[in-house]
């Protein structure tokens, strides 16, 4: 299909260029039978990839504001991975076939976790190093949000989050909201420890 082939009008004429540069001469695609040599069908041909681009970039649009929205309603982020301390939550599928969403870890470990915050953060106030908390963790077999080993670096972003103390970050700015739930585990709420 021309979506396929090109999203962007530019790229459509890359790839017109590139078939007549090598003599192919037809595209037959399920919409259309393309005729290379035929400018009318090659400007048909731009016109669907322009359509595709129009969609596509409408699309974005919507679910740049559909986001934006979420996060000035102090909603939480809907993808990537469990943050360190968080439950989160994973889709799952019975044996019947059905799929459902459930924690991707026990409340236990979140608990666990949300301690091992709270210590870093009072051992860091107390003068000890990054490098020196990460070196305990990693001996007592505590696991970083990833499941490797604890860096410097992983450590030091994970105490730096706007989210261990409530606020929500969206495309790199922070946003205020009127109400900073605590770790009460609500449904399309997040905070930081308290």
């Amino acid at each position: 299909m021309e979506d396929r082939t090109a999203r962007d009008v530019v790229q459509a004429g890359a790839f017109v260029q590139a078939c007549r540069k090598v003599g192919l001469k037809r595209l037959v695609l399920p919409s259309f039978d393309y005729d290379l040599t035929d400018e009318e069908a090659v400007i048909r041909f731009y016109g669907e990839a322009l359509g595709r681009q129009r969609e596509a970039a409408l699309i974005s649009k919507r679910s740049k504001r559909a986001h934006l929205e979420e996060a000035q309603n102090d909603k939480r982020h809907s993808g990537g991975k469990r943050a360190f301390g968080e439950r989160g939550r994973k889709r799952v599928e019975d044996p019947d076939g059905t799929w459902r969403t459930v924690p991707a870890v026990p409340e236990d470990q979140a608990k666990s976790e949300r301690e091992l915050i709270r210590e870093a953060a009072r051992r860091i106030l107390a003068g000890d190093s990054l490098r020196g908390i990460c070196l305990n963790w990693n001996e007592a077999g505590h696991r970083a949000p990833r499941g490797g080993r604890w860096t410097t670096q992983t450590l030091r972003r994970m105490l730096l989050s706007p989210r261990l103390v409530g606020l929500r970050e969206h495309r790199g700015q922070l946003l205020e909201a009127a109400s900073r739930p605590s770790w009460s585990g609500r449904r399309g709420r997040r905070s930081g420890p308290s």
